[in-house]
């Protein structure tokens, strides 16, 4: 959160696939804390394949950088079946 009031406060969010490529990006302003990105093809992390991208959010102002964070990640989904058991992506 910013909350000194200045509304040019954005928070960009960039995300990065194992190879280092920027496969998607975000940005919304800093006041709000709700944002979606979507990654075009994702690659799913599992336990054969944990596949992690990295995801950086960096807080600006008027195109200067002020903050930056960086958090390696896995995208995937689980559920529970009474029959299935335990069940990630889908599978």
């Amino acid at each position: 959160w910013v909350t000194n009031g200045d509304e040019n406060f954005t928070v960009l969010y960039s995300v990065k696939d194992a190879q280092g490529r920027e496969v998607a990006s975000a940005v919304r302003p800093a006041d709000q804390t709700k944002v979606t990105v979507y990654v075009p093809d994702v690659t799913r992390w599992d336990i054969d394949n944990p596949y992690l991208y990295t995801v950086t959010a960096t807080l600006q102002r008027r195109n200067e950088a002020y903050d930056e964070i960086s958090a390696r990640v896995g995208v995937r989904s689980f559920s529970c079946d009474p029959q299935k058991g335990f069940i990630i992506n889908g599978a």
